[in-house]
């Protein structure tokens, strides 16, 4: 096998589209994916010559994919022109590999890792492996599942829409289990090949890459609520409501819908309420780095910033989704 030529290492090109799919039923049954924050998606990857081959053929490739932003979490199907390998079945019969039947077209392989996968194809007979093959993945968005704290409220006001007094208020203070962040999750996308030239019979070993946004911002994003002060209406949220207490610290107010958020919301603003039971009720300023995921740990200069909520300052509350400004 050669290196590639100028004429094939400019003819082939590969490219990558990431699609939602459903998480896997065996995933879902078993636990796996409760609450975790993972999310399933069909990587469709293409080798293309950009002009007919005629008697060329590729007849090996390796498929690598890397991950950044996030991990993979697993792999439930490769779906390619001549074959179908499922990971369950292939595990049950002790190799990830497709069956290695007399006819077969291909024999194909995976191999798993939490930062790559790769996928290895070998042609048999005339077969050509270029053309387009599917992985279904499991990703991880930032790598691994972190633990916030969402309020619950049973009741915030009487049967006659009075406010009901900061001691007679029913909440509960719930885990909440997500990913780390708003990581975008993307994949470098790399494959190498060899080409058998048909008339000549020579074999070239050959490489393309590309790169493809397995995650976005959008399919991240939790739905999660908080309330900050807003210096205008269109203005930023730089301090955000929390409650205190010695034996727990200082827990952020997070909510599971803008609905709960803004009703907590219009109770401070009538209520002028200080605290809630054994908790004060106060403002703090998180020192996080545009660079770091909005998730982190509230570190201890957040605490020490934590002070009262000034009576000035209940009409520039805002409830805006977690993790924005």
């Amino acid at each position: 096998m050669l290196d590639c030529p100028g004429d094939l290492d400019r003819l082939f090109s590969v490219s990558a589209e990431s699609l939602p799919i459903a998480l896997p039923d065996t995933l879902v049954r078993d636990g796996a994916a409760s609450t975790g924050g993972q999310i399933a998606r069909r990587i469709v990857v293409s080798l293309a010559a950009r002009r007919p081959l005629h008697a060329d053929r590729v007849v090996w490739s390796a498929l690598s994919l890397s991950t950044f932003g996030g991990t993979f979490a697993g792999w439930t199907d490769l779906q390619t022109p001549y074959t179908v390998v499922n990971a369950i079945k292939s595990a049950a019969a002790g190799a990830l590999s497709s069956p290695t039947h007399g006819d077969a077209a291909e024999a194909a392989s995976v191999a798993f890792a939490p930062g790559e996968i790769k996928v290895i194809r070998s042609a048999r007979g005339k077969a050509d492996l270029s053309g387009t093959l599917t992985l279904d993945v499991v990703v991880m968005p930032g790598g691994a599942e972190v633990d916030d704290t969402v309020m619950r409220l049973t009741q915030l006001w009487k049967k006659d829409g009075a406010p009901l007094p900061p001691d007679d208020v029913k909440f509960e203070l719930a885990r909440a289990r997500h990913p780390p962040g708003y990581d975008v999750v993307d994949a470098g996308v790399e494959v190498e090949f060899i080409v058998n030239r048909g008339k000549r019979g020579d074999e070239w070993g050959c490489m393309a890459e590309s790169r493809v946004t397995l995650v976005d911002q959008d399919a991240v994003r939790q739905p999660l609520w908080d309330i900050g002060i807003a210096a205008s209406s269109n203005g930023r949220r730089n301090w955000w409501l929390a409650l205190a207490a010695p034996a727990t610290g200082v827990i952020r107010l997070i909510f599971e819908s803008p609905a709960a958020a803004n009703a907590f919301t219009q109770w401070v603003k009538v209520t002028h309420a200080t605290g809630l039971g054994r908790y004060s009720l106060g403002v703090i300023q998180p020192s996080i780095p545009k660079t770091q995921r909005p998730f982190a740990p509230i570190d201890l200069a957040a605490l020490q910033t934590f002070r009262a909520l000034a009576p000035d300052e209940l009409a520039a509350l805002k409830v805006g989704a977690l993790g924005e400004n």
